[in-house]
């Protein structure tokens, strides 16, 4: 074993319905597989602290969902409102994920990338070596947790998107795909 300290990664996630919380949870579990010492943390929590400590981490991956096809949740635009400059002057590894009900559909993935992560952190004058967009749930069921707001949306996207079943929970999450995220990040990590 050589004497390199374990490297440390927080895993930011904001999430409306707990999806996100999920693929956050997932990617915590594989880094901890690596030997990475990987810590998840609901945004919601840190804005509501703000005393979150970038120090301590050598990575952060940030996660969202998407709301209304195209915004960021309340607490992932928080969090870059209140952190984006120690960002910056920070050496870490800066990761992002969004969950998205069009990145159900792989080949909207390339256009989402663009305007859900990058023109997003652009506005931060951030960087990223490593970002994806994941597809989403959409849970039209009768059990779903989604606002009627939510729901009415969520039928009328039944119109345009064909994969999408109305009365069913669509998950469109690819798990090799967060994989391959996750494994991606780990190595630009292990690289630093």
């Amino acid at each position: 074993m050589n004497n390199e300290r374990i490297k440390r990664v927080a895993i930011l996630y904001g999430t409306r319905y707990g999806s996100t919380r999920e693929v956050a949870t997932k990617i915590g579990e594989i880094l901890k597989k690596s030997e990475i010492d990987a810590h998840v943390f609901n945004l919601e929590d840190i804005i509501i602290d703000k005393k979150f400590n970038l120090d301590y981490y050598d990575g952060i991956i940030l996660g969202t969902s998407i709301y209304n096809c195209s915004d960021w949740t309340k607490g992932a635009k928080k969090f870059l409102k209140i952190y984006s400059k120690k960002l910056k002057q920070k050496n870490l590894i800066f990761g992002i994920f969004t969950l998205c009900g069009t990145a159900s559909d792989k080949s909207k993935i390339p256009e989402l990338r663009k305007t859900l992560i990058e023109e997003k952190i652009h506005k931060y004058a951030l960087k990223s070596q490593c970002y994806d967009v994941f597809g989403g749930v959409l849970d039209l069921s009768d059990e779903s947790k989604m606002s009627k707001f939510d729901l009415k949306i969520g039928k009328l996207m039944c119109n345009t998107l064909s994969n999408l079943k109305r009365g069913k929970n669509n998950d469109f999450r690819d798990w090799d795909q967060i994989k391959t995220f996750t494994e991606n990040f780990q190595e630009i990590l292990q690289l630093s």
